[in-house]
């Protein structure tokens, strides 16, 4: 048997077992998407992502947290102009993992998303848009929220390590934004056609993404 056609029949046994025995999966079509749009790399990675959810499901919020966190600033930073030949281009998960760099907004959909499924509720993580004054030009994290109270913690990509705010001197505030009106700001932006109602639309958006879990 070829190299090719044994990891080819690796592949596809991971697939059942991830089927079989972990809450969440890749798709047969969306395995095939991606090695076919992005290569067996690509595809490696993805599967990495779907290994370290499964791991983290029944953990709390703070492992949930750091591993994400780190997980997705492993990806190198890349502006979209050079990525997408586009001055402002919002990647999905997919996209971002696939071509494996990504701005800001990318680092801070993924991570939310991702949190999301793995069940961190979604009213203690907003989408913190502010100014970097180390760099002196608007940029995105993530912000969690332990109760509505208390101090947020920092999920950003230029500083990797989770702070409270008040330690993100490098950080001036404008806005935030919760995860309904950062996805569907998100799909206007791309041009995409979306239900009137929220919640239908977030449901709609979780199709364009690859991880999916079992009911």
């Amino acid at each position: 048997m070829t190299t090719i056609r044994l990891h080819h029949l690796l592949i596809g046994i991971l697939l059942v077992c991830k089927n079989l025995f972990g809450t969440f999966y890749l798709p047969q079509a969306q395995h095939e998407h991606i090695t076919k749009t992005y290569g067996e790399a690509a595809l490696k990675r993805t599967y990495e992502l779907v290994a370290l959810m499964n791991t983290l499901e029944d953990k709390g919020d703070k492992e949930k947290l750091l591993a994400v966190n780190n997980f997705f600033n492993a990806v190198p930073y890349g502006s979209d102009q050079k990525i997408w030949g586009q001055s402002d281009y919002w990647a999905n998960r997919t996209e971002f993992i696939g071509k494996d760099r990504g701005d800001c907004e990318d680092y801070t959909f993924a991570k939310y998303f991702t949190l999301k499924q793995l069940g961190v509720k979604q009213e203690k993580m907003k989408a913190f848009y502010c100014q970097s004054l180390t760099y002196d030009q608007p940029h995105m994290v993530l912000a969690y929220f332990k109760t509505p109270k208390d101090e947020p913690y920092i999920l950003g990509n230029y500083v990797t390590k989770i702070l409270p705010a008040s330690k993100r001197t490098d950080l001036k505030p404008i806005k935030l934004y919760n995860g309904a009106d950062l996805f569907l700001a998100k799909q206007k932006k791309m041009g995409i056609s979306i239900p009137d109602v929220k919640e239908e639309a977030l449901k709609w958006l979780e199709i364009i993404n690859a991880i999916r879990s079992k009911e």
